[in-house]
């Protein structure tokens, strides 16, 4: 098999861990992107073809192209040179995917990864959303050749009649965001050993930065009044003062709320998230969203490589239903996780965690990736087939 592309603005935990599980099938993978990745996960592909780009400002691209014009041409060098067995275009941004799109379908089968759909979650996309970005959703769509979706195929009922036209007979894979073997762990020197205490954690960014979601601070806060310990890891989106002061204005919640300082590799973040008693995976979708918004993240399986049963809300079914139905955590009836606490009392940890380890094995990037191997495959002989 040619190499499998992956383009993005910057390589995610996704490329990381899938491009892992391909290579150790004996595929050959190359991340091509804007942003220079970081040494760790570069390290996961064979080859990275970045432009190195800090941001995506005028101003930068201009310094780029006068002062490192050795960069600027030894990327679209290797950009036209490869020859790829697909190209996975993953978004956001999208209209950078639909760029690429048009690029590789000159050289072979283009794949959207929308990651996150503009058009199944907004009820107005085009007042919340650039409107580059709508112009690249379409375009993505209409123009690659199959669709990798990462929650269930009712997410694409969620698409106006205008995008569902160019899908309609468009391969498409189910493929979640898996948890990766090679970061299992399951560390079993807990902090509440220590002083009788619930720790929950919980990673990512601290806001969404769009109105799509409740703020986290709103039911956050809560956690913090039942006396849970919240840890959280938000490198990407740290809370501000006034956010703190939010959360700790009963000063007797100063102690409980734990922000962590440092940024933890990949490689070793499993084992940082084992010492917690639960991982938070939860958050609620605003009025401007659409009815029957289906929704995923990478947390879940962060999570499970750290042993950690989940706590989720109802409202994010696909999983939640997921964890009730393998028994791998909790999911709150609440709007503000005032069961929690109830919940917590009544539940089976010891059972909730050798679940977790069990359910994982199965539920893995390692136990999953031949389907995307197939997938492929059947892309390529698509090609073949055309050319007879």
């Amino acid at each position: 098999m040619k190499p499998i592309v992956f383009t993005h603005l910057n390589p995610d935990l996704f490329q990381y861990k899938a491009s892992i599980a391909l290579r150790k099938k004996g595929c050959k993978t190359i991340a091509v992107c804007l942003k220079k990745p970081n040494s760790e996960i570069s390290s996961a592909f064979d080859k990275v073809i970045s432009l190195k780009l800090k941001n995506l400002k005028p101003k930068t691209l201009l310094f780029q192209l006068l002062f490192k014009p050795k960069t600027v041409l030894s990327f679209f060098y290797n950009l036209f040179i490869i020859n790829p067995e697909v190209a996975i275009c993953q978004a956001p941004p999208h209209y950078l995917s639909s760029i690429f799109i048009l690029f590789f379908k000159r050289k072979c089968k283009a794949i959207y990864f929308p990651y996150d759909m503009i058009s199944t979650r907004y009820k107005k996309p085009e007042k919340y959303n650039r409107k580059i970005e709508i112009i690249g959703e379409k375009s993505a769509f209409k123009n690659c050749d199959a669709i990798i979706c990462k929650t269930a195929l009712e997410e694409f009922d969620l698409l106006p009649e205008h995008l569902k036209k160019y899908i309609k007979d468009k391969p498409k894979l189910i493929f979640h965001v898996y948890p990766l073997k090679e970061l299992f762990t399951s560390k079993k020197e807990k902090l509440s050993k220590k002083d009788k205490q619930i720790h929950l954690v919980y990673t990512g960014g601290f806001r969404s930065n769009t109105p799509l979601y409740r703020d986290i601070p709103e039911y956050s806060k809560e956690m913090l009044n039942q006396g849970f310990h919240l840890h959280m890891y938000c490198h990407r989106d740290k809370p501000t003062e006034h956010d703190i002061n939010i959360l700790t204005k009963n000063r007797k919640y100063i102690r409980q709320l734990h922000l962590a300082e440092k940024f933890v590799p990949i490689k070793d973040f499993s084992d940082e998230l084992s010492k917690y008693d639960y991982g938070l995976d939860a958050f609620f979708f605003s009025n401007i969203s659409k009815k029957g918004i289906i929704s995923g993240t990478s947390k879940f399986s962060s999570y499970l490589e750290a042993g950690l049963p989940v706590i989720m809300n109802k409202e994010k079914k696909l999983f939640s239903d997921i964890i009730k139905k393998n028994k791998i955590g909790i999911v709150t009836e609440d709007y503000n996780f005032k069961d929690l606490k109830e919940k917590i009392k009544k539940a089976d940890y010891n059972k909730l965690t050798k679940n977790v380890l069990n359910f994982r094995e199965e539920y893995s990037f390692e136990n999953n990736i031949n389907r995307l191997i197939s997938f492929i495959n059947s892309l390529a002989k698509e090609d073949i087939n055309q050319a007879i």
